[in-house]
């Protein structure tokens, strides 16, 4: 019996046609593409989103900054007037605000102090200034006060007024001025605009005295 061998047929050659190619380069193309589309979406709402956090991150440190400052609020000294009338160390307007309050040690020498809050000399700057408090006869004097920049590119500011009813038949109202000689406003709120972006508004409650003996104030929603 003979064996004969089956003819060896010739194997094709494997791989990809020249359009082939072309196409699946296309293809890679378009998905670079959207990546490369994707991933400056992604910075770019990275980036805002940082900006809008560091906005907001400085909202809140001027916010617990001033809550501090007014964590003290004087409401019983009172200074005497060149007419010989006596008010309270507290006085507001819609773009200032000064009040005799206690210096956190934290954020300088600690004490009694007179504070400044206004737009400053400069466009677009607000400033808080500050002195030390010597004495009820020794009237506050705001340009030998310190100053302390809180915030730069300032677009607006204004300041309002919550007066705190005496009885239950008086309601409280907002006003954009206080100078009540004998007491201190219920509420203080701030709106502060900041290269063209309004921060959430800013409100300080003062409320009644503790019993540490001194005006505590608090961050709280407007009704």
């Amino acid at each position: 019996m003979i064996f004969r061998k089956a003819p060896v047929r010739p194997v094709a050659a494997s791989g990809f046609t020249l359009i082939e190619v072309v196409i699946a380069l296309s293809l890679l193309s378009l998905i670079m593409l959207g990546l490369v589309s994707a991933m400056s979406t992604f910075g770019a709402t990275a980036t805002r989103m940082d900006e809008r956090a560091g906005k907001d991150g400085n909202a809140w440190q001027i916010g617990m900054f001033l809550k501090a400052s007014l964590a003290q609020s004087a409401r019983n000294l009172k200074q005497t007037l060149p007419d010989g009338t006596k008010t309270v160390f507290f006085r507001g307007g819609p773009r200032e605000l000064f009040w005799l309050g206690n210096m956190p040690a934290r954020y300088g020498a600690g004490g009694m102090h007179f504070f400044w809050l206004s737009e400053g000399d400069i466009t677009g700057q607000l400033n808080l200034r500050y002195a030390p408090f010597v004495g009820i006869d020794i009237p506050p004097d705001p340009q030998a006060a310190s100053t302390h920049l809180l915030v730069e590119d300032v677009t607006s500011f204004r300041a309002a007024y919550e007066s705190k009813p005496r009885d239950r038949e008086e309601r409280p109202e907002w006003t954009d001025a206080w100078g009540d000689p004998d007491r201190l406003p219920g509420r203080v709120r701030l709106e502060i605009t900041v290269e063209g972006h309004p921060w959430p508004p800013l409100f300080f409650t003062l409320a009644e005295i503790d019993s540490a003996g001194g005006v505590r104030i608090v961050n709280g929603p407007v009704d």
